[in-house]
């Protein structure tokens, strides 16, 4: 009888939650209490085959989550995250204002995706916040280092994140300030013997390898995401390959002679024109970025903004969405990048003007694209080595943090079809601008804006898969080739010669 009695009451409970069952709207304006762990939640819903809609630049980047289990709901309240239940009248209020406004998007998340960082395991002297979130957030990750992407890995997953890591092969060219120490002997053994196993003469010509593994894992589709050091060593090596840029107390090799007028930048992910550092003991790898020195602002005053984003360019939304537009700095072994080293078809997502650089970037390479993020620990202004680890339960708030979490999410987006709809070519162009399409388009508007968002062409196409459009008497600039059509909607950046 006592079993039967506890049958009925855990029939009777589920099917009350089934029928209180409803969907939710999760906002991310000022009045969530957990902005990390709503990632976590939408990224475990997805993992569940549920539907969950992205509401870019609706409250601060919303989800909607249709729920008709209660997983959701459970989840919500266990993690301490702010939602509403939506009644289909509400649901549908929603959806009218969204799709009245020109400023709003609604993308669709399809699945979550298959994430890896690129780290090695244990004996690090810093922990990683990107791993930190992701733990925070209950995301799972896989770890994976060298010998997993010799081995090409790499095509088990959709998304990598790079942190601090030197592609150079001068381990953080910490030298100068820490070649007595243990950490520092067993950091350059280990990498060495590494080396050695997989056939490579030095440890630089591995870690070229890696890096060229990794830019082929982004052109063939891969969405790569790169903070501090991972994001400037990796374009450095790239630019420097064939070349010798480490100084002989490193390597047992001498450094190519005139080694800065000899750098690829063909080569590079983002940036282009730099010079790498041939000085003996500093540890900036490069100049992308300045040194903490010479920036030369106080930390109450060390802000970076996020970019007002045309919502028709829609992956960078998605990459901005904030309930904060003013960000606190933050330091790094590179904290931000150089303007005049980014290149020309690089979306800058943040910056500061001020000390003319950009924290925060987006760009395309093949069927791929990568998130370039200056600086060390967002919650942490000055992170020193071996020094504990943010507790992020302190700041579950981060807009800093939300900015590195945004990126999770393109590969399980619509988005991550779209980008791929549509080619250019030439691109830079000088005149005729050619667009073709993966299939035949019964109709679609092709729109070209400037960077202030002024539209200065259309196009309405019919029954065709390509199309051309004359540029010749655009001013030599960047641009924005924003195409909507029934199929898909999507955007790419032109650069005008």
């Amino acid at each position: 009888m006592r079993l039967k009695n506890t049958l009925l009451a855990s029939f009777t409970l589920g099917m009350a939650l089934t029928l209180s069952a409803k969907d939710i709207l999760v906002k991310m304006n000022n009045l969530q209490k957990n902005h990390l762990k709503a990632y976590g939640l939408v990224y475990n819903v997805l993992d569940k085959n549920m539907k969950v809609e992205w509401l870019l630049n609706y409250e601060g980047g919303s989800f909607i989550i249709y729920d008709k289990t209660n997983t959701a709901e459970i989840l919500c309240q266990r993690s301490e995250i702010t939602f509403e239940e939506l009644s289909d009248r509400n649901l549908k209020s929603i959806k009218n204002q969204i799709e009245k406004s020109t400023n709003y998007k609604i993308v669709l998340l399809a699945e979550a995706p298959r994430l890896a960082v690129y780290a090695p395991e244990g004996g690090e002297v810093w922990d990683d916040p990107v791993v930190m979130a992701l733990e925070f957030s209950n995301i799972p990750y896989t770890r994976i280092y060298d010998e997993e992407v010799l081995n090409g890995d790499l095509s088990k997953y959709q998304w990598l994140h790079l942190h601090h890591e030197d592609f150079t092969g001068q381990f953080n060219r910490f030298y100068a300030s820490s070649y007595t120490k243990p950490w520092y002997k067993e950091y350059v053994l280990t990498n060495t013997n590494r080396s050695k196993a997989f056939g490579f003469a030095k440890v630089s010509d591995m870690k070229l390898q890696v890096a060229k593994n990794i830019k082929s894992f982004v052109n063939t589709g891969g969405y790569l995401f790169a903070m501090c050091t991972g994001a400037e060593s990796i374009d450095v090596a790239l630019a420097a390959e064939g070349l010798d840029i480490a100084q002989k107390y490193v390597d047992g090799t001498d450094m190519t002679p005139d080694v800065n007028s000899k750098l690829n930048f063909k080569n590079t992910f983002a940036f282009q024109n730099f010079q790498v550092n041939t000085e003996m003991y500093t540890v900036n790898i490069s100049n992308i970025g300045l040194s903490n020195n010479d920036r030369k602002i106080e930390e109450d005053k060390d802000k970076f903004y996020l970019k007002s984003i045309p919502s028709y360019d829609m992956i960078a939304t998605a990459l901005t969405q904030n309930h904060s537009g003013e960000i606190n700095g933050f330091l790094g072994q590179i904290t931000a990048f150089q303007n005049n080293f980014v290149k020309p078809n690089i979306t800058i997502l943040a910056d500061n003007k001020r000390l003319n650089e950009s924290k925060y970037i987006y760009g395309k390479m093949g069927q791929g694209s990568f998130t370039f993020y200056g600086g060390h620990d967002p919650e942490d202004f000055r992170h020193t080595t071996y020094e504990k680890a943010t507790d992020l339960s302190l700041f579950p708030q981060s807009a800093g943090y939300r900015l590195i979490l945004n990126n999770i999410l393109l590969p399980s987006s619509e988005l991550n079809q779209n980008v791929n709809a549509f080619s250019i070519y030439p691109n830079p162009a000088k005149d005729i601008l050619n667009i073709t399409f993966e299939k035949e388009l019964d109709k679609a508007e092709i729109n070209i804006f400037d960077l202030d968002g002024k539209l200065l062409i259309t196009k309405s196409i019919k029954n065709t898969n390509k199309t051309t459009i004359n540029v010749g008497d655009f001013a030599p600039a960047i641009y924005t080739v924003y195409i909507k059509s029934d199929a898909f909607e999507g955007s790419q950046k032109l650069v005008k010669e």
